[in-house]
This record gives structure tokens, sequence and C-alpha cells, in this order.
């Protein structure tokens, strides 16, 4: 897990799923084009990790937002085909 950021992304790069796991219980996660278009976002169900669908998410760069409890983090995305 990167000590800066409360969470960590798996696999990176991906293509149908990316697997969130978290330092503290997950609140919400959203996933936010380069340009700030938010694409998805969903309730955490609480727990330290989350798998996320991003199969219908286009090619690209996408940031990734978790919120826990205490605080919100993001991290890159590149989501393949």
């Amino acid at each position: 897990m990167d000590p800066i950021n409360e969470f960590s992304l798996h696999p990176n790069p991906a293509s149908t799923k990316v697997n969130v796991m978290a330092k503290r219980q997950i609140r919400e996660i959203r996933i936010v084009t380069i340009t700030g278009r938010e694409v998805l976002s969903r309730p955490g169900s609480n727990g330290y990790s989350e798998t996320v669908p991003i199969g219908i998410l286009p090619k690209g760069l996408y940031h990734v937002q978790v919120t826990t409890d205490i605080s919100t983090s993001r991290a890159l995305l590149y989501k393949t085909e």
C-alpha cells in the first residue's frame, strides 16, 4: 500500500475490474476522468476492500477517489481495453 495514499489499486492497469484496498473503512469510491467528469460513484460497504467493475469505461486514465471515515485520497488508474 502506498504510504502517501490511504488505499491501493490492483491490478493497475486494469480492463474489467479493479480491487481497492484501504487502511480504513471505505465510505465511497468515485472514478473521475482526467477532465473532471465523474463516471462512477458508489458507496462503500464499510469494509476495507471493494471490487469495482470498470469494464464499461473507455480506455484511458482516470482518478480514483476513495473516501474513508477520516480522509479522501486519490490515485491514477489506467483502464485498458
